[in-house]
């Protein structure tokens, strides 16, 4: 599942301008979901056949502009499982589509074991981890680590960051079901509003890849700009090139 944005000015609360102007890289999660099914279908039939779990690709796409009926702070919102949402920062606009994208896969009517999702969300993982590695949250310690394993084995780094009981209480709200956003850290808050729309059981892993999915100089695993980040640890993941063990795992 990924994050698309298509082009984010903060909504109301409005970014200012040296932080908008690269906000087309803001669908960079639902560009790597979109890339690696087309990397698949052009897959030779023998090369196909190597990978042997189920996939859905979720894409949340939305543009995040403002006009006449642009939605509020303050405002609540129905998500997509019936839950109310309080708007507390247009500008964090990200969490609200992924909300309903992982509503979304509670409806298939194959059940969803395991879940991760790509999204450029927030400016606190940046500041935590630059532009070397993604944050990495999750529901399940073993999923992530298979994750990790599969994402370093291509170069792609991810670092484990933590849910912890006591933001709970960060994403409580007066007048809905969840606010949400709210105070620092932000990056951990966004995970544990996320964490309320994922399908029952299912194994989750959150990749926010605000900091690694569009650079600003040439880095260590990337140029310049776009750079695909997540690709290939999906597609090692998935390929029989990772340990069969490992995939086995996945269906557990």
């Amino acid at each position: 599942m990924g994050k698309g944005i298509t082009f984010d000015t903060g909504g109301l609360c409005l970014k200012p301008n040296q932080y908008m102007l690269d906000m087309k890289s803001d669908m960079a999660g639902a560009a790597t979901v979109l890339s690696l099914f087309h990397l698949i279908a052009n897959l030779s039939a023998t090369e196909r056949k190597k990978i042997k779990t189920p996939l859905t690709g979720v894409l949340a796409l939305a543009e995040n502009a403002f006009g006449s009926a642009s939605y509020k702070p303050g405002d609540v919102l129905k998500a997509l499982n019936g839950k109310t949402v309080q708007v507390v920062d247009t500008d964090a606009e990200g969490r609200l589509v992924l909300a309903d994208a992982l509503s979304y896969l509670s409806k298939l009517k194959t059940k969803v074991t395991h879940v991760i999702d790509l999204a450029t969300l927030t400016g606190s993982i940046v500041a935590t981890l630059g532009e070397i590695a993604a944050g990495a949250m999750t529901n399940d310690e073993g999923f992530l680590k298979i994750v990790q394993d599969a994402f370093s084995a291509e170069g792609e780094k991810l670092w484990q960051m933590p849910i912890l009981e006591e933001y709970k209480k960060k994403v409580e709200s007066d007048i809905a079901d969840l606010a949400h956003c709210s105070s620092r850290p932000d990056a951990l808050i966004a995970a544990e509003f996320l964490s309320h729309f994922i399908p029952k059981d299912s194994k989750w892993v959150h990749l926010d890849i605000a900091g690694v999915g569009f650079i600003e100089n040439d880095g260590l695993f990337a140029y310049k700009g776009a750079t695909g980040f997540g690709l290939r640890g999906l597609y090692r993941l998935l390929s029989c090139e990772f340990a069969d063990s490992q995939l086995a795992a996945l269906k557990h």
